[in-house]
């Protein structure tokens, strides 16, 4: 489906479209977004490598 990039308004009350290709980008990203999130589970538990690096990161901090 082609995205539409307008470089003005055409009529005040139209805002769904994007304007911009920022708007544009951000549309597109949000979409893919709600898409992985409908077809895959978000994790609960971090990996056990992040976790350790996190605690890592936390002594560092808090010893500095």
């Amino acid at each position: 489906m082609p995205i539409n990039v307008r470089r003005r308004r055409l009529r005040p009350g139209n805002e769904s479209l994007p304007y911009t290709k920022v708007a544009a980008h951000r549309a597109v990203r949000t979409t893919i977004g709600q898409e992985l999130k409908a077809r895959y589970e978000i994790p609960r538990d971090l990996p056990h490598e992040m976790l350790a690096l996190l605690m890592h990161l936390n002594r560092a901090e808090s010893s500095s």
